[in-house]
C-alpha cells in the first residue's frame, strides 16, 4: 500500500513503487524509437501480470514495429485495494516516461480491456495536469477492446452471442456489474474520476486523439 495509508482503509492512492518492463526496439546506429507507449494489460482489474499475452506479446510486437514500450505492472484490485489506485499507478509511470522522452517524440497511453479503462483515466489526469502547466499530456490513446461502462445497454443479439461463449469468456451484464462493484468497493459511490464511461462529454473531450 502507498505510504501513509491506514491499513484498515482500502488503498485508493496507488503504489509507492510501480514495476515496469521496458521493451526497446532494435534500431540502426543513431536511430531512435518513432514513439513511446505506456501500456496497461487487461484482467478485469483483478488479475494479469507482465508475462500475460496482453502485456508481453503485445509489447514485443510494438517494439518490433519500432516503438519503445513501458509495460505497467499496476496494483490489482483486491479487498485492500480499490479505485482509482490502479489508474494512479499507470499515470505515475506515464509521468516517469514523459520525463525520459524528447518533446518532439510521440508519447502514447494504451491498454487492453480494463487496462484500456485505466489508460483513459491516466490520460485525462495528465491532460488536466498539462492544461494547468504541470507536465506533458499524452499525444494519443490506444484502446484494445476496452471496458468503459459498468452498465451494458440491452442488446438481444449481443446477449445471445455472449451466452454461446465459454463461461470464462462470458462477460455478460451481470459479470461486468460485479467487476465494477469490486473495482469501486462495497457500497462506494463512484467518484467523478472512477468510471470513464460515466464522465461528462466536456471532460472526455480533453482526451487526445483516441483509437479504439
Amino acid at each position: 500500500p502507498a505510504a501513509g495509508v491506514d491499513p484498515g482503509v482500502p488503498n485508493r492512492l496507488g503504489s509507492d513503487r510501480v514495476r515496469v518492463r521496458a521493451y526497446t526496439p532494435e534500431l540502426e546506429p543513431g536511430g531512435s524509437a518513432w514513439a513511446t507507449l505506456v501500456w496497461a494489460h487487461g484482467g478485469s482489474f483483478v488479475r494479469g501480470t507482465l508475462d500475460c499475452p496482453e502485456a508481453d506479446w503485445v509489447s514485443r510486437h510494438f517494439a518490433e514495429a519500432g516503438v519503445q514500450v513501458y509495460s505497467v505492472d499496476y496494483v490489482l484490485i483486491s479487498d485492500t485495494v480499490k479505485a482509482p489506485a490502479p489508474s494512479n499507478d499507470v499515470a505515475a509511470v506515464f509521468q516517469w516516461a514523459a520525463s525520459r522522452v524528447a518533446p518532439s517524440s510521440p508519447l502514447v497511453l494504451g491498454g487492453a480491456s480494463d487496462g484500456g479503462h485505466l489508460a483513459v483515466l491516466a490520460a485525462l489526469a495528465q491532460a488536466e495536469a498539462a492544461r494547468d502547466g504541470d507536465g506533458r499530456a499524452a499525444d494519443a490513446v490506444l484502446l484494445e477492446y476496452p471496458t468503459l461502462h459498468r452498465v451494458q445497454r440491452p442488446d438481444p443479439a449481443l446477449a445471445a452471442a455472449t451466452a454461446a461463449l465459454p463461461e470464462q469468456r462470458r462477460f455478460d451484464s451481470a459479470r461486468i456489474a460485479q467487476m465494477y462493484a469490486s473495482y469501486l468497493g462495497d457500497g462506494a459511490a463512484p467518484s467523478v474520476d472512477a468510471i470513464a464511461g460515466e464522465m461528462p462529454a466536456a471532460r472526455l473531450a480533453l482526451l487526445p486523439p483516441t483509437t479504439m
